[in-house]
């Protein structure tokens, strides 16, 4: 079995394989985009969770 983790916590169930893992850890929360950008911009006050 595999699972994902951040630090030492376990994060979600545990899969059959390797792949499976991946294949969920891609999942974005509801909200949550990607988007390609030319250059990065930081935005120090940013938290998780916040709006």
């Amino acid at each position: 079995m595999y699972a994902l983790f951040r630090g030492k916590t376990q994060l979600g169930r545990s899969f059959a394989t390797e792949k499976e893992v991946w294949e969920a850890g891609q999942i974005l929360p509801a909200g949550y985009r990607v988007e390609r950008v030319d250059e990065y911009e930081a935005q120090p006050d940013w938290k998780p969770g916040r709006s």
